[in-house]
């Protein structure tokens, strides 16, 4: 229930960040730094009894899957040139998606 009610904001931020404009990446690192401190937070105040779980499972949202398919199957493709784009582009945004989620693990303690 609480990573659903951590969707459902992590969904209004994401909408906010659209609003004002921000860079796809860095919106990605906002967004995982957010949905960590929501998670750490309900952890802290003991509405979540494992905070790895939670975070792992509200960061499935964020995930490239579908651009990493797109870009092996463009590779396979005799496409290369797009294909490590789109895999480059995927890669980037897990980094980003691991910045943010270690950024706050690290200063929140969690």
């Amino acid at each position: 229930i609480i990573a659903g009610i951590i969707g459902f904001l992590m969904y209004f931020f994401v909408w906010i960040n659209e609003i004002l404009g921000i860079n796809a990446l860095m919106r990605t690192t906002l967004t995982s730094m957010f949905l960590t401190i929501l998670a750490i937070l309900f952890y802290h105040y003991h509405l979540i009894y494992n905070l790895d779980a939670t975070i792992i499972g509200c960061l499935m949202i964020l995930t490239p899957g579908v651009a990493i398919t797109n870009s092996l199957r463009d590779i396979m493709g005799s496409d290369h040139i797009s294909g490590m784009a789109r895999m480059l582009e995927a890669l980037l945004t897990a980094t980003f998606i691991a910045i943010g989620v270690g950024t706050m693990m690290m200063v929140l303690g969690g």
